[in-house]
């Protein structure tokens, strides 16, 4: 659950604005390999899932994660080098559509409870916990993917298989979005297009509408608790109102 005193710590709330200025500092010479995309890529699940960093005690700059997620930087920095732009097909949105509609349902096959009564399944499984766990290694770049060690052991076949699925994490987050930057209005709109002019501030306070949230309960009782049933949906309720 999300409290005041977490606020202290500014790298709870502002954890992408560091990662930004490593990125930034990082790309101009990481620019200079033959295939930067490419390096980024595969470097960004390598790093992590073989353990290739030092344990750096309290600094709190996790260069796992830094990497992890900087293929995702990398790609845009290559498409506006290159000049990529959005198709102008008229069918452009509805191949958006489908390339969502063919991987969206992706994270949440891994939590369908296999071998068991399909009712059994809620939408608090895709977060068995506050933090760590498959979905959290796989999807949000946590840890070092050791979840998935009691499937595929922590050897070296074991660490490729990790890294081979922290890769096609990476590509289906770029599909997906291709997909929503294809299906998003490309003219203003009286009140979405005002509310993305303030996406900055809306990522900065954020942790203020998500503390009001937790006070709620959608969060559940406790970090060790699990969620309501109604969390989730009451999320998605609150997220515009508190955004505007």
């Amino acid at each position: 659950c999300w409290k005041i005193q977490d606020l202290l710590v500014p790298i709870w709330a502002l954890w992408y604005l560091l990662f930004l200025v490593a990125w930034r500092l990082i790309l101009p010479f990481w620019w200079r390999l033959q295939w930067p995309l490419l390096t980024a890529w595969v470097w960004g699940a390598i790093l992590p899932c073989f353990k290739i960093f030092r344990d750096m005690g309290g600094f709190r700059l996790p260069l796992d994660a830094v990497f992890a997620w900087f293929p995702l930087f990398v790609l845009g920095a290559v498409a506006k080098e290159r000049g990529w732009q959005l198709s102008e097909h008229p069918r452009s949105r509805l191949a958006g559509v489908a390339v969502l509609a063919a991987l969206v349902w992706v994270p949440f096959v891994q939590s369908v409870p296999w071998g068991q009564p399909l009712s059994t399944w809620t939408p608090a499984a895709l977060s068995e916990g506050p933090v760590g766990g498959l979905h959290a290694e796989t999807w949000h770049y946590v840890g070092q993917m050791d979840a998935m060690n009691g499937a595929v052991g922590d050897g070296f076949v074991g660490r490729l298989a990790k890294s081979s699925v922290r890769m096609g994490a990476i590509l289906l987050q770029a599909c997906c979005v291709w997909g929503v930057l294809h299906i998003a209005p490309r003219q203003q709109w009286p009140v979405i297009t005002s509310c993305g002019t303030r996406s900055l501030a809306n990522y900065v306070f954020h942790p203020l509408s998500g503390m009001l949230m937790s006070y709620l309960g959608v969060f559940g009782a406790s970090k060790a608790g699990p969620a309501p049933w109604w969390g989730e949906p009451l999320v998605f309720l609150l997220i515009v109102p508190t955004s505007l």
